[in-house]
Formats: structure tokens, C-alpha cells, sequence
């Protein structure tokens, strides 16, 4: 099995834990979110179930980083 298999492209649009849980008719603790932040400007990465809340986890002022920023970091 190579990686085109497990690529799946929906239709409708996936870009939330909301519209992903519709797309691929589940619950929010089944999809994965990927949030990036910048914490005392050190960039991190968390990787966590849809109902996760993350404030709980940084305890610290954040700010998210762009799509576009990140790319470039």
C-alpha cells in the first residue's frame, strides 16, 4: 500500500474539527488537529485530538502562527 491510499480528498470542505467530524461522519475525539504557536517566540507544534483544548496544556500567552509564516520558518 503506498501513499496515494491513504490520501482521502472530500468534496466538501474538512478545514475544521466541525467540518471534519461531518466529512468523515465521526466524532471530534477521532480527528487529529495540528496547531502552531509561537511561546516566548519559540515556535511549537501540537498535535491533538479535535476536542482537545490546548490552552490547558501551553499555561503561557500565545500566538498562533500563520500558514504562510510557518512555511517559512
Amino acid at each position: 500500500m503506498g501513499i496515494d491510499d491513504r490520501i482521502v480528498v472530500f468534496d466538501a470542505s474538512s478545514a475544521t474539527v466541525e467540518l471534519a467530524t461531518k466529512a468523515l461522519e465521526c466524532e471530534s475525539k477521532g480527528i487529529v488537529k495540528y496547531l502552531a504557536f509561537l511561546v516566548e517566540n519559540q515556535p511549537i507544534l501540537i498535535v491533538a485530538s479535535g476536542n482537545a483544548k490546548y490552552e490547558y496544556y501551553i499555561g503561557k500567552k500565545t500566538k498562533m502562527i500563520n500558514g504562510i509564516r510557518l512555511k517559512h520558518m
